[in-house]
């Protein structure tokens, strides 16, 4: 009797064990993208080789317009999906992706502050490189190892500058190197995995906002004039073989998670998704969503 009793709690035990390493993550929706919409993305992603969607990180609908995407730009050359996350984990995601195996990667089953490893982006990525897309992923920015490096110098940068009764320009110009050293990294990293996909591809990219930048005209906040060139405009610079278009998603009401935080947005109310041109901006076109939707989580975010 007692070791009956015994193998029904390793048995139970181990139930309990692969449902928290297993957990079920549902089969993300399409956003229903408006026909005029659908179509002047159609447009732009002919045009281009590669093409970027600036995103508000921590959002629902990101992911859902990237699923909604998949059918078109899959017959347009589309075979590799890029997105801004750390490059150690592209191994491993794939496979959890492609079931060969079951537990959730470190940077979705311990997701950061920063709202990037959401359950929608990780359902994303299973629809993605399953059939019948079957997109080579790639995960191009810095390694949790170099993260910690990254933001470990970030602090540094911040004491000299508490050290002194004003910021130097000098401890400014450091702030602003790092970043422009992460954005050369993902660029690079990029293009490296790009060259290991079997076959000729374009590239739909996933990446912040500001990243996704091609030009350096009139960038949201004034900050941003300094963080400069970007990951996009390196990606262009160093392969003129390319064209690459970025379409800068504006969030309207709702709100996202980021920060540690879920952040509410106050904008001015649309009735509907709407595509606009920008013939003078940092980016070719702006996606405006009337509403968005904090992403979710597998575990409370944390850490970096």
């Amino acid at each position: 009797m007692f070791s009956r009793i015994a193998i029904c709690i390793v048995i139970s035990l181990t139930v309990c064990a692969a449902a928290e390493t297993a957990p079920i993550i549902e089969p993300l929706q399409p956003y229903a993208l408006p026909a005029e919409v659908a179509k002047t993305i159609d447009d732009a992603a002919r045009q281009n080789d590669v093409l970027l969607l600036g995103e508000w990180h921590g959002t629902q609908e990101v992911p859902a317009i990237a699923v909604a995407l998949l059918p078109s730009l899959t017959k347009l050359g589309y075979h590799a999906l890029a997105l801004e996350a750390p490059r150690d984990q592209q191994s491993h995601l794939n496979d959890w992706a492609l079931g060969k195996t079951e537990s959730i990667p470190e940077f979705f089953a311990h997701p950061s502050t920063g709202g990037r490893g959401n359950v929608q982006a990780l359902s994303l990525i299973r629809i993605a490189v399953s059939p019948p897309y079957e997109l080579q992923l790639i995960c191009f920015d810095l390694s949790k190892p170099e993260w910690e490096e990254h933001l470990a110098e970030y602090r540094r940068i911040d004491e000299k500058k508490n050290k002194t009764p004003a910021p130097s320009d000098e401890s400014n110009a450091d702030g602003i190197k790092n970043w422009q050293q992460r954005d050369a990294s993902m660029a690079s990293h990029l293009v490296k995995q790009h060259r290991l996909v079997a076959t000729p591809s374009k590239i739909l990219a996933i990446c912040g906002g500001s990243h996704a930048r091609i030009a350096n005209k009139r960038p949201q906040m004034p900050e941003f004039k300094q963080l400069w060139p970007s990951f996009a405009a390196i990606l262009q610079r160093d392969n003129p073989q390319w064209n690459v278009g970025s379409i800068n998603i504006e969030l309207h009401e709702g709100g996202y998670f980021s920060y540690g935080r879920i952040n509410e947005l106050h904008g001015p109310k649309i009735e509907k998704m709407e595509m606009r041109r920008i013939d003078d901006g940092d980016w070719n076109w702006e996606l405006h969503l009337p509403r968005a939707t904090p992403g979710t989580f597998l575990a409370p975010p944390s850490g970096l």
